[in-house]
């Protein structure tokens, strides 16, 4: 993954989404004049930084999904992408340069070689069912017997 630092700013402005007009959201959103957290070593800081970090490689599937399904006639002049966490009211967008093709390309890639040079070494051990309330719901309760051990004893 790309270490880019993340734009972070605080906002009360209200996102677009879908189709409609991000260019003219986003000049809404300047004349608020949102503040930018710039505080060296905040903890606050630091938990969103590590949150978006988090995020960066879903944000990058997901422009490069967006890129690769809209059909060729519909313009794409500039792509934007923000992660808002609603408490603290804060948006991080992510850096232009990652939302790039052939960045986007780059980086799904990468995450798909080292998950494939993983060869096997994940378990399913590791990672135990842990049946709940949530196995009422599930679509793959056929797959899951502990799931369906949870729900017969329920």
């Amino acid at each position: 993954m790309t270490n880019v630092p993340a734009h972070v700013i605080t906002t009360d402005a209200q996102g677009a989404q879908g189709f409609l007009n991000f260019e003219a959201a986003a000049a809404a959103s300047a004349v608020n004049a949102p503040d930018v957290l710039e505080e060296p070593g905040d903890p606050l800081q630091e938990r969103i930084k590590t949150a978006a970090d988090d995020y960066q490689l879903q944000m990058q599937a997901y422009a490069l999904a967006l890129r690769e399904l809209l059909p060729a006639n519909v313009p794409l002049p500039s792509l934007r992408a923000t992660l808002h966490f609603i408490d603290p009211n804060v948006e991080v967008a992510v850096a232009a340069v990652l939302l790039d093709r052939g960045a986007c390309v780059d980086a799904i890639d990468d995450a798909m070689n080292t998950i494939a040079a993983l060869d096997g070494t994940l378990d399913a051990d590791q990672f135990p069912p842990l049946p709940a309330t949530h196995c009422r719901m599930c679509n793959f309760q056929d797959l899951c017997p502990a799931g369906r051990e949870w729900l017969r004893g329920q």
